[in-house]
């Protein structure tokens, strides 16, 4: 899949806009600093003024751990990330990380809230949640330099994922021509059969557009999403779906969990892979595909998520 889309270039379009803007800003800036010797800085969303160094007590003085900023997205990630103290390079820096998974154009609703924490050495965005549709999302920085989301799977690589993210015994391949284990008949399996508990996490294998999300009577509950290029991926006979036609939606984000409805021999996810309307055997993909975090990374991830979690917390507090 090329790493490059229209809504790729919407953004660096969009950033070039905020580059702009922001050297009309600076110049303003240095021209006011030249007459003042304040200074100000951005701390918990913040703007905090202080007129001189040797007025600052000891304890003003401790640079915070983290720098945290909450806010709303209204318009668009960009302007609103801008309005709320981050600088245009900080904001490319993330989104260009993030743009083979998350579409910050126009992905995210307005009127979603949002925190970020900034990594006080480097200024980084270190840990980014908001909250869709009544869940939480999560996007953090590790130490390998990539960012993931709270199921382990990097958002900064180009590469496909599971749609169950690990590894699942297939119980029935792709096929051109395959004996119907219920119906009896020789017919074309046009998708993979992976076996799993019922409840096991689906995730999309690419950002997208959630086309249909629905029941029928022989795939159960089951998703459709558009990808760019083509591409249509289906997630059939779900125990549970949480996205709607029409949501936009991340690599690995959580769309439903597998189940056992519709007509089916047993509990499976069955998976399907269409480029221009042909269907594709996913397994022949292999090979562009990245697994998530082992158990051990990703309880690391973890810790360092909720560390961020407890921090926004303390600093919702205090305001």
């Amino acid at each position: 899949m090329p790493s490059f889309s229209g809504e790729d270039q919407k953004m660096k379009l969009k950033y070039l806009t905020f580059i702009s803007i922001n050297l009309t800003f600076i110049i303003l800036s240095i021209s006011l600093l030249y007459f003042s010797s304040n200074h100000s800085d951005v701390t918990n969303g913040s703007k905090i003024s202080t007129s001189s160094q040797n007025n600052v007590s000891d304890k003003e003085k401790q640079k915070p751990d983290n720098l945290v900023i909450n806010g709303t997205i209204n318009d668009s990630f960009f302007s609103s990330a801008l309005n709320a103290g981050l600088t245009s390079k900080q904001i490319f820096s993330f989104t260009e990380a993030l743009h083979n998974s998350v579409n910050f154009i126009d992905g995210i609703e307005d009127g979603t809230p949002y925190s970020i924490v900034l990594d006080k050495d480097t200024s980084h965005i270190r840990s980014f949640f908001y909250t869709e549709n009544n869940r939480l999302h999560t996007i953090q920085l590790a130490n390998n330099g990539s960012y993931y989301n709270e199921l382990g799977v990097n958002l900064s690589s180009n590469k496909l994922i599971l749609p169950t993210g690990n590894l699942f015994r297939i119980s029935s391949h792709f096929s051109k021509e395959r004996k119907h284990p219920i119906v009896g008949i020789v017919q074309a399996h046009v998708g993979t059969d992976y076996a799993t508990p019922i409840g096991t996490p689906v995730m999309s294998v690419s950002k997208g557009i959630v086309s249909r999300s629905e029941y029928h009577p022989l795939a159960g509950n089951f998703i459709s999403i558009k990808h760019n290029n083509g591409i249509t991926t289906r997630y059939l006979h779900l125990n549970d779906r949480y996205v709607n036609k029409g949501d936009h939606v991340y690599k690995g984000e959580m769309i439903g969990k597998t189940g056992n409805s519709g007509r089916t021999t047993g509990p499976h996810l069955h998976f399907e892979y269409i480029v221009n309307n042909v269907p594709q055997d996913f397994t022949k993909l292999y090979n562009n595909i990245e697994m998530p975090l082992n158990n051990k990374n990703q309880k690391k991830l973890l810790k360092c998520i909720n560390l961020s979690k407890t921090l926004i917390t303390k600093i919702l507090k205090e305001a």
